[in-house]
């Protein structure tokens, strides 16, 4: 069996976990994962947040779907942790004839995000497009 890489050039951890003498019922549970596809998961899940940071500030970007407001996304300041969170809780009902059809969606990000340097909370700005929030922070001097 070929061993797949990971975007560095290193094996995937997930092409190891799969070759584990697994029980067989376990095994053919776990037959539809695909290295690549978890890795590729995986990858996507660790750019919902991205932190950069310059001489000045700190910019947390968050993607997610969904995201249209500045509000949607509460961001809270302890020490030099950003706490994020969004909560997302929606219910449809549809009346038909003798019966009633319901759906329930449920959504919960959270993160915590360590800062390396103090910041200005109170000169934070805080920007928002379709799918993307962003989180300027000013650095103390």
């Amino acid at each position: 069996m070929r061993k797949l890489r990971d975007s560095d050039g290193q094996p995937s951890p997930w092409q190891d976990f799969l070759q584990f003498p697994f029980d067989p019922s376990i095994k053919k549970w776990l037959a539809w994962l695909d290295p690549k596809r978890l890795d590729a998961f995986f990858a996507e899940f660790e750019q919902q947040v991205v932190v950069t940071e310059t001489k000045d500030h700190y910019d947390i970007i968050v993607n997610l779907p969904g995201v249209k407001n500045p509000e949607d996304i509460t961001a809270t300041l302890q020490g030099q942790v950003i706490h994020l969170k969004r909560q997302v809780q929606r219910e449809t009902r549809v009346d038909r004839d003798h019966s009633t059809i319901s759906s329930f969606y449920y959504h919960h990000f959270e993160r915590a995000v360590h800062l390396e340097k103090a910041v200005r909370w109170r000169d934070r700005t805080i920007t928002c497009t379709s799918g993307r929030w962003q989180l300027r922070l000013p650095k103390k001097n």
